[in-house]
Formats: C-alpha cells, sequence, structure tokens
C-alpha cells in the first residue's frame, strides 16, 4: 500500500470529501488531488502529524506504512497513569 492508498483509505473510512480533508489539515483540495494521484508527491511530517492530531492514523503509518496504523491513545502524557494503563489494555 503507497501513500495514495492510504489518503484513499482515511477519506473512505471517515466518510471525507477531498475538500473537507484539505481544509482540516489546511492544503487546498488540488494538492489532496495530485497526492492521491502521484505516490511521488510526499506529505511533510507536519502534514501527517495534522492527520495524526485531528482523525487518530499514526504519522509514520500515514507516510511509510509503518504499523501501528493508529495513534496509541495510551501514550498520552495527559492522562493519568491509571487511565493509560487501562487504555493500553484495551489497545
Amino acid at each position: 500500500m503507497n501513500q495514495c492508498d492510504r489518503i484513499r483509505q482515511i477519506l473512505k473510512e471517515n466518510k471525507l470529501k477531498q475538500k473537507q480533508l484539505a481544509s482540516v489539515i489546511g492544503v487546498t483540495e488540488s494538492y489532496i488531488s495530485k497526492l492521491l494521484k502521484n505516490p511521488d508527491i510526499k506529505l511533510s511530517q507536519s502534514i501527517a502529524s495534522l492527520i495524526e492530531e485531528k482523525y487518530g492514523y499514526n504519522a509514520d503509518w500515514v507516510l511509510n506504512g509503518t504499523e501501528p496504523k493508529f495513534k496509541q491513545i495510551s501514550k498520552c502524557n495527559s492522562l493519568s497513569e491509571v487511565h493509560q494503563k487501562a487504555l493500553a489494555q484495551l489497545e
């Protein structure tokens, strides 16, 4: 699965239009269209991080396909230790 496929998957799983994703991450709709058509165009780390923040997809997965696909919530520093352990067990 290449980056184009992963972007398509994000759109599909979140029932998003290209325009909606573009608006949320602060890029143009034409840029999203280019990402979907050309696997040679690479997202920046900052855009991948925005996708992680807004939709929960691990930035490394968005960029490179590296598992896990989703950000691990249990690693969130703002949660108490008890909450982190409980979430880690669920994950």
